[in-house]
């Protein structure tokens, strides 16, 4: 199996495609956000011509108003490497988020942690910084890579931390990665050009009408459902609710997508098994090289 992870808007989806049409595989989707339907511009997920060029594996499985977590990915997740890989073909693992992509190669031991009600109307009290506080002190590794402005995601890390007695990092196997398993980090673009990509996507998805797109959502949901809590969504949202205008909401998702790439790049940058290619010739030879093996 072939990973591509990398900070969002640097390049993981135009290289993952014109690997795997090279290597024959197919696709696993590895971004938390793609998992939803009707959420496709805010989410920067692979366009249909994308979809077509390769076969995609887990995007729009679950609809906005759906639960969706770590323990759910990866069991789908290795359903869908196993099917593609009996048929012969590789699979290519490919996404920014890093704890999805960990919990699968790293067989993440999981805990059967039930909601627990009273924890999260406790929790539903304290604002953001609060939240983030209480997380940082549990488990500072979570801590710098979850979206603390994501509230139902920190509630749910505190609640597995606290329901299962131990940290995140702690579920990771002591196995390491597996031999038949390459990881490639793309590092196409230094941090200044990176940010420029991204302010200059969050204009495209709004030339693309995700104005549009959401308030179809907006029209066919309630606000408290898990696809709101999205980057993107979630400004948007307050947006229609009035509370900011459009510019600003325009600069705050630009400026929380540079720092969630930033965050990104702090779970990556841990990782020593991951081989960082700088363009895509040296991502196909290694990849080449790798499958020879």
């Amino acid at each position: 199996m072939i990973v591509i992870i990398g900070p969002t808007a640097s390049g993981k989806t135009s290289l993952s495609i014109n690997l795997a049409k090279k290597f024959n595989g197919e696709i696993v989707n590895a971004d938390s956000q793609n998992v939803y339907r009707e959420m496709d511009i805010g989410t920067a997920k692979p366009s249909i011509e994308e979809q077509q060029e390769v076969p995609h594996h887990m995007l729009d499985i679950v609809d906005p108003d759906q639960e969706f977590n770590v323990a759910i990915y990866k069991k789908m997740a290795k359903e869908a490497i196993g099917k593609i890989q009996e048929a012969g073909k590789i699979p290519f693992l490919v996404g920014g988020t890093g704890l999805y992509i960990d919990a699968l190669i790293y067989n993440y031991h999981i805990p059967e942690v039930k909601p627990d009600n009273k924890l999260r109307a406790e929790l539903s009290l304290k604002d953001n910084d609060e939240l983030a506080a209480i997380l940082d002190e549990l488990d500072p590794e979570a801590a710098g890579t979850i979206d603390p402005n994501n509230r139902r995601r920190v509630i749910r890390a505190i609640e597995i931390i606290k329901g299962s007695g131990k940290p995140l990092s702690a579920m990771r196997s002591m196995e390491g990665k597996p031999e038949n398993v390459l990881m490639l980090g793309t590092a196409f673009y230094e941090k200044e050009e990176l940010y420029e990509r991204i302010n200059l996507r969050v204009d495209q998805m709004f030339e693309e009408g995700f104005l549009e797109e959401f308030k179809e959502l907006a029209d066919s949901y309630p606000w408290d459902i898990p696809g709101f809590n999205a980057l993107g969504y979630r400004q948007l949202a307050l947006y229609f609710k009035k509370e900011i205008d459009l510019s600003m909401t325009m600069e705050t998702i630009k400026k929380e997508t540079r720092n969630y790439a930033k965050r990104q790049m702090t779970w990556f940058k841990r990782n020593k098994d991951i081989v960082w290619v700088r363009d895509e010739f040296q991502a196909f030879d290694i990849v080449e090289k790798f499958i020879a093996q």
